[in-house]
């Protein structure tokens, strides 16, 4: 069973679907949570959107959630099932949530100016498990939009520790089974410079602060390796690129994580993605940073799309007519591979432009969804890739379901869940 969570301007839907059947009005099932209960929902923000959180391990009962924060500056989780509010957090006014993360049995924010305060909840209870005030108001410098610079990461460590990017210029570690104690903060040395970061990504060999640096007409990107164990500077690297684009959107980092992601060579299992020309090129993390960008061949592309699966190594690329590619970390050579492309993407009049977006069944693989409104059948479709089915090669579930858009607007934001890979 697949479950779809889909957003539109003033509140949540969400709606049940099996693989490869249609929706009936009567099978639906639509559950809706007004939005006096938690607020808007900010369906514009990636780092606040609702998405789908499933806890507990693949052999095990597992339980989810749908975490979201909202323009009341809450953030809260609410029960798939009915709708109703498992716990709700209210941020103070001069304090708003900037972003937050999901790992495991805990969730993470960064809140007020720059993401000078970190909070750990438990994602079953919504209890405060530590607090942490990371500097004060004026150390931290204010970008626009105000989620620039700003997030989370967790490691993979037992006792996961957290890395925390603010202001878009420090990264500091916090070590979760010592009260969120930082053990080392790491800035940048020129704060005032044309350099923004915006992704941290933690691996066992280094932590890689990726930002983009301002030139007169178009954005280069920096990157810098540290040390996991004191934030001492291992590398740092302008990337030979031009990337005409909207900010920190312009670039993805993916690595490999959970299931199906054997990268053969260990120092091709991180990389930065970007559009340039309308080629998307690519380069290797190490932490000597000396890898050299390599192109994806065969196509003219549009724009890349975060599909919530950079850390299984996975995004969507669309060609130049529209039609949505699935890209990932190659398992059997150095850079990336066209695993999927959704059949009849291209731009039509018939239909609206799709929303991709990713998730992970019960037992953590990957999928990738595309949801749009059909003009000809007045209801909303979607297409379901689960890469690792039919041997490896991909396997695509399609269904339709009823969708008042007269009513509710237009469908700005979809999470997928599934229940199983069968």
């Amino acid at each position: 069973m697949w479950q779809l969570l889909v957003g539109i301007p003033w509140l949540i839907s969400l709606l049940f679907a099996l693989p490869a059947s249609a929706i009936h009005a009567e099978e639906a099932g639509v559950v809706d949570w007004h939005k006096s209960l938690i607020g808007d929902t900010l369906t514009d923000d990636p780092s606040l959107a609702p998405v789908f959180h499933r806890v507990g391990e693949a052999n095990e009962s597992t339980k989810s959630y749908i975490l979201t924060a909202t323009a009341s500056n809450v953030l809260a989780a609410l029960h798939p099932d009915n709708g109703s509010v498992a716990w709700r957090y209210l941020f103070e006014e001069s304090d708003p949530v900037i972003t937050f993360k999901k790992h495991k049995d805990s969730v993470a924010t960064l809140s007020g100016t720059g993401g000078n305060t970190f909070r750990l909840f438990d994602v079953h209870t919504g209890d405060l498990v530590l607090e942490r005030h990371l500097s004060e108001h004026s150390a931290e410098r204010m970008i626009n939009p105000v989620s620039t610079g700003v997030t989370i990461a967790f490691d993979s460590s037992r006792h996961p520790n957290v890395y925390a990017l603010t202001g878009g210029h420090t990264v500091r570690r916090l070590v979760t089974s010592t009260g969120g104690k930082v053990q080392w903060t790491w800035t940048a040395a020129d704060q005032g410079s044309l350099v923004i970061y915006s992704s941290v990504v933690p691996t066992p060999s280094a932590v890689y602060v990726v930002g983009l640096a301002k030139s007169f007409a178009s954005y280069t990107l920096h990157v810098t390796a540290l040390s996991p164990e004191d934030g001492a500077v291992l590398a740092e690297a302008d990337v030979k690129s031009s990337i005409i684009g909207t900010g920190p959107a312009s670039f993805l980092v993916l690595n490999r994580k959970g299931k199906d992601e054997e990268i053969k060579d260990e120092d091709d299992a991180t990389r930065v993605v970007w559009l340039e020309g309308g080629v998307i090129r690519s380069i290797a993390l190490t932490p000597e940073l000396k890898d050299k960008p390599v192109p994806v061949k065969g196509a003219v592309y549009e724009k890349i799309i975060d599909a919530g699966l950079c850390e299984h190594g996975m995004f969507v690329a669309l060609k130049e007519d529209g039609s949505g590619r699935v890209i990932k970390l190659n398992q059997e050579e150095k850079g990336l591979k066209v695993i999927w492309e959704f059949a009849d993407s291209a731009k039509a009049a018939h239909y609206t432009d799709s929303i991709y977006t990713g998730g992970l069944d019960k037992d953590g693989y990957p999928y990738v969804a595309r949801v749009f409104w059909s003009h000809a059948y007045k209801a909303a479709s979607a297409h379901i890739l689960a890469p690792h089915l039919a041997d490896g090669k991909g396997l695509v579930t399609g269904f339709t379901f009823p969708f008042e858009t007269a009513a509710h607007g237009i469908i700005a934001h979809v999470s997928p869940c599934g229940t199983s890979h069968q």
